[in-house]
């Protein structure tokens, strides 16, 4: 469990939801041998899920979830009809990130934002490594009514 490092952080805003909500790229390598660059464009808050952390998807509809189980940080990554693993700190190299709660003023609703850097190495042979950021992560049917610009 080398170079794992997780912050929990709660904070009250009077803001929405909507925004740029993530940037970075991850490198997964497959237990197949194929290489995927995942741009992960769209985030939910894994509060909707079940779940304190963050859904990470792209445009191919490929899923990353960063959350917390205990103390450690997790991640789950599921390509429909593909790839799927999960991974914990005893799976990594490098395997740290900010989740940040940000509840609305006035409402029940809130978002997530933060960061995560990782570099882990499958049960089954996938790997993974890069660094996105996130903000602004609320409920799913909110994200997709933003607009590109905010």
């Amino acid at each position: 469990m080398k170079g794992v490092r997780f912050n929990l952080v709660l904070m009250l805003l009077g803001s929405g939801a909507c925004g740029t909500p993530v940037e970075g790229e991850l490198r997964i390598e497959t237990h197949e041998g194929r290489t995927i660059q995942y741009s992960p464009r769209q985030c939910a808050d894994g509060d909707h899920f079940g779940y304190f952390g963050v859904e990470l998807r792209d445009e191919d509809d490929r899923i990353l979830e960063f959350f917390r189980d205990g103390d450690d940080p997790q991640l789950a990554f599921y390509a429909p009809g593909d790839a799927a693993f999960e991974l914990g700190p005893d799976d990594c190299e490098q395997l740290a990130g900010e989740l940040h709660r940000d509840s609305v003023v006035g409402s029940d609703s809130g978002t997530v934002r933060g960061h995560l850097e990782v570099d882990c190495e499958a049960p089954n042979g996938s790997k993974i490594q890069g660094s996105v950021s996130f903000e602004q992560c609320g409920a799913p049917e909110v994200d997709k009514d933003c607009d590109d610009d905010g």
